[in-house]
């Protein structure tokens, strides 16, 4: 009887922390997917400020070439 009760409680646990094992995969792969998404947010935001960075410095070049054209004899 004791052989039964505790082959019992060992599949009883077994299958606790199988359980416990694919609850633990499966948020683990959410929060992958979660950083990745950050991920991908976060260079696209990078991209963009590097655009309006490029932009700034094109302006700021022009504004100084014109204000060196005036300062030409």
């Amino acid at each position: 009887m004791k052989k039964v009760l505790v082959m019992f409680l060992a599949a009883a646990s077994f299958s606790l922390v199988s359980c416990q094992g694919k609850e633990h995969d499966t948020q683990k792969q959410a929060i992958d997917s979660e950083e990745r998404s950050g991920d991908a947010e976060v260079d696209a935001l990078e991209e963009k400020v590097d655009a309006v960075r490029d932009s700034v410095d094109a302006k700021a070049n022009a504004l100084d070439n014109a204000a060196d054209s005036m300062d030409a004899p």
